[in-house]
């Protein structure tokens, strides 16, 4: 494979990338809406474990998207819960949390894991959904943490 090159050209203007990260986090949300939380049986703690990272990933998915539409730009510090961010910072932290959810989901569906066929059938829907959404969400905005990430505002 071929490195990839990042310049600015590469980097989708602010005002787009939130639109993307709102538009993945509504279709992530809509999607686990239709995943359900409890099943018949003794509790499996990996299902609970990869529903809750997935959620936790749509949460920083909207946050970075509401930073981005309040600042207007990549590295502008902006207020958050609990102090202030760049919205490059909550992009890279969404990113990374969603590959962490999209890495629980299929350790939980492999056909290896102890899963049981309701909880494996259950998450169905989200461990088809959301592999595709972090690539593109990981190739369309990767680019921008790693070149933006080490820019002081």
């Amino acid at each position: 494979m071929l490195p990839q090159v990042t310049n600015a050209e590469t980097i989708p203007a602010p005002a787009a990338a939130a639109g993307l990260l709102e538009e993945y986090a509504t279709g992530l949300r809509s999607v686990l809406a239709e995943t359900p939380t409890h099943y018949a049986g003794a509790p499996y703690l990996p299902t609970r474990r990869a529903i809750r990272a997935a959620e936790e990933a749509v949460g920083l998915l909207e946050e970075a998207a509401h930073a981005l539409t309040l600042a207007g730009v990549f590295v502008a510090p902006v207020a958050v819960p609990g102090g202030w961010s760049r919205p490059v910072d909550l992009l890279a932290t969404g990113l990374r949390q969603l590959e962490a959810a999209r890495q629980a989901l299929e350790a939980h569906q492999s056909p290896g894991a102890p899963t049981p066929l309701e909880n494996r059938a259950g998450c169905l829907f989200l461990s088809e959904w959301l592999p595709l959404a972090a690539a593109d969400l990981e190739e369309l905005l990767a680019p921008v943490c790693g070149l933006l990430g080490r820019v002081e505002p």
